[in-house]
């Protein structure tokens, strides 16, 4: 069965010097040729890049590749910030439940 999805590398560097990498998964369409693939995934770069605020005044370069997968550290960082989130969001609700019982 083939995957329905693809890993990529972000980064951004300014004045030649890496200040920001990141990895993004995205969803491959059953029609989506390479090209269409580049040019999705180029465009969410650009913005991913536009939106962190390191270089914004002092220029800036960006770019991505296909990763086959993240490495084993950032994956477990990854879940580890999930999990806070989720039990962040746990206690949150219960809260909101209470406001709304009480």
């Amino acid at each position: 069965m083939m995957k329905k999805y693809k890993w990529y590398y972000f980064w951004k560097k300014v004045h030649g010097h890496l200040c920001l990498k990141d990895y993004k998964i995205f969803n491959v369409k059953d029609n989506e040729t390479d090209e269409d693939s580049n040019q999705f995934v180029s465009g969410r770069c650009e913005v991913w890049a536009d939106n962190d605020s390191q270089g914004q005044n002092a220029g800036y370069e960006y770019g991505w590749e296909e990763v086959k997968k993240p490495p084993k550290e950032w994956l477990e960082k990854k879940i580890e910030d999930v999990r806070e989130s989720i039990v962040h969001s746990h206690k949150y609700l219960s809260k909101l439940m209470e406001e709304l019982i009480n």
